[in-house]
């Protein structure tokens, strides 16, 4: 199951996976194995001290997971993502947990990625995160994420901003590649604030789209771009029309897509035909997968023959 899933690197990456008596035993330990293998760091976190029970098909009883750390001793700060496993009687009793939907509003706001599968998106209800995201899960839940607000698809696999969800166990394998690469984009961001941050610049956090209830992803919070005129409106990133660049600017270079994004946000709102004036300091400006801004000459317009 774990062959060719592991594209790409996560060195150090620090990921919680939050659990307790009940959890699906398929979906912890074989996403906990990818993602080691990948070289992440995986804590296991739960309510209670001690060893938590997995089980089969919510009815027989599997093998037992020692708990690394306890819920109410850590913050959103120590990790960089979050897994959810499932399991009725896991997410059910975990979505009751105040500390719980506290961590995950906490890693919601700072952008940081979260992959859930089965019953897991239950916790994600209940933290009052769904609403207006896309996502699936087990099919006997699809009516309380409808009810929440969100958008539930039958699908193996669906990705949403900072988020990736899957069904069942028989999506584990598609689920375990959609997650790490999902982390991995995550983790490039992380490293390249890491070495900004050495150099003394501003470090910006992972692209996600803002929560309904909160604050928007540190996109708009990035420093100055480098032709010095200025930072963009957070509140424009919040908005479905960026959401398809936010791959494209985790994997470029985030000052130079920052420019290339503001003046198509400028130009998008000025008449056709007038040119931004943030365009003609970012002529020379592109990024992969972006297209450069650099203004074409107006051309006379033809006199039409009598």
């Amino acid at each position: 199951m774990q062959k060719g899933i592991i594209l790409s690197k996560l060195p150090d990456f620090r990921v919680a996976v939050l659990a307790t008596s009940g959890f699906e035993e398929s979906e912890l330990t074989e996403p906990v194995k990818a993602l080691k293998k990948a070289g992440a760091r995986v804590t296991i976190l739960s309510p209670k001290p001690g060893k938590i029970q997995g089980v089969h098909h919510d009815i027989d009883k599997a093998g037992k997971v020692k708990v690394d750390r306890l819920i109410r001793d850590i913050n959103a700060a120590e990790f960089d993502a979050v897994h959810l496993p499932g399991g009725t009687v896991n997410a059910d009793s975990l979505r009751m947990v105040p500390e719980v939907r506290a961590f995950l509003r906490a890693m919601q706001e700072a952008g940081k990625p979260i992959s859930a599968i089965c019953h897991a998106p239950w916790e994600l209800v209940s933290a009052g995160l769904v609403r207006g995201r896309k996502l699936t899960g087990y099919h006997t839940i699809q009516d309380d994420i409808r009810n929440a607000g969100g958008h539930w698809t039958d699908r193996e696999v669906v990705k949403d901003a900072n988020w990736v969800t899957s069904r069942q166990p028989g999506d584990l394998p598609a689920f375990n590649r959609a997650m790490i690469s999902l982390f991995s984009r995550s983790c490039r961001a992380v490293r390249w604030g890491d070495r900004r941050g050495r150099e003394g610049q501003a470090m910006p956090g992972p692209l996600s789209r803002a929560p309904a209830h909160g604050p928007v992803g540190h996109v708009g919070q990035v420093g100055a771009p480098p032709c010095g005129r200025g930072t963009p409106s957070p509140t424009r990133f919040a908005s479905p029309t960026w959401r398809s660049l936010s791959v494209q600017w985790l994997g470029g270079t985030p000052c130079r897509a920052l420019c290339v994004l503001t003046c198509a946000s400028r130009r998008m709102r000025k008449p056709s035909g007038a040119r931004p004036p943030h365009a003609l300091a970012c002529r020379s400006t592109s990024t992969s997968g972006l297209r450069s801004t650099k203004a074409s000459p107006r051309q006379p317009r033809r006199q039409a023959r009598p």
